[in-house]
C-alpha cells in the first residue's frame, strides 16, 4: 500500500510531495514514525 499526499488547488487535484509536521501531529505520528512507515514527509 502506498500513501501519498494530495493537494487541491483552484479546483484541481495533484500529487503532493509529502505531509507537513502539523498534519502528522494531527494524526498522532512523529516524523520518525512516519518515515519508518514510509510515509513521505515535507522537508
Amino acid at each position: 500500500m502506498e500513501i501519498s499526499a494530495i493537494v487541491y488547488r483552484k479546483g484541481k487535484k495533484r500529487a503532493g510531495k509529502g505531509f507537513s509536521k502539523e498534519e502528522l501531529k494531527a494524526v498522532g505520528l512523529s516524523i520518525k514514525e512516519a518515515l519508518a512507515l514510509k510515509i513521505p514527509v515535507d522537508p
